[in-house]
């Protein structure tokens, strides 16, 4: 059974009015629905059908779990390659066509415990380099191209803690 939750995406830009703005005359924040971000494929979220993400000039929430991921692609990260992350991997590509910095944070449960990694993808499936690691949040300038996030579950002492959780990409200029 698959398990999936809506998204949110709204541009952060000025608008003067008009049909989807949430206040005509100021500033508005019109949204796009899942249709626009999601391919249709019932497995988005793999690291072979990722999330898409757009990030030219919007902030993006989603929210997702990793208690019904099947994908388990990567057991370390070569920024954090003593960890290990062999548990359930909810996948994002982040496109971009110039340098975006951002403030990438997640927020879950208690008992819920996942790491952010945001990757460059090499010319084969299995090749990245980690660009950042961050428990909680991660904030970095986000070269061009298409980078991917994995949303990884650690295990700790042999026990995964899968869960849902929020996840927010925001610009910070």
């Amino acid at each position: 059974m698959h398990f999936a939750m809506a998204a949110t995406v709204c541009l952060l830009t000025a608008c003067t009015g008009g049909a989807g703005d949430v206040d005509p005359g100021g500033p508005c924040f019109p949204c796009l629905s899942d249709a626009d971000l999601f391919r249709p494929d019932a497995d988005h979220g793999t690291m072979t059908t990722p999330h898409r993400v757009n990030l030219d000039g919007i902030l993006f929430t989603h929210q997702d779990t990793t208690a019904t991921s099947t994908t388990r692609a990567f057991d370390a990260y070569d920024c954090g390659p003593t960890l290990d992350q062999s548990g359930s991997e909810v996948w994002y590509d982040v496109s971009i066509d110039h340098d975006v910095p951002v403030r990438i944070t997640i927020t879950h449960e208690a008992e819920v415990n996942v790491d952010l990694y945001l990757l460059v993808r090499g010319e084969f499936e299995l090749e990245t380099t980690c660009l950042a690691h961050g428990d909680e949040s991660i904030e970095i300038t986000i070269p061009p191209g298409t980078n991917q996030l994995v949303v990884d579950t650690p295990r700790v002492d042999s026990v995964e803690s899968p869960g849902s959780y929020a996840l927010e990409i925001a610009p910070t200029s």
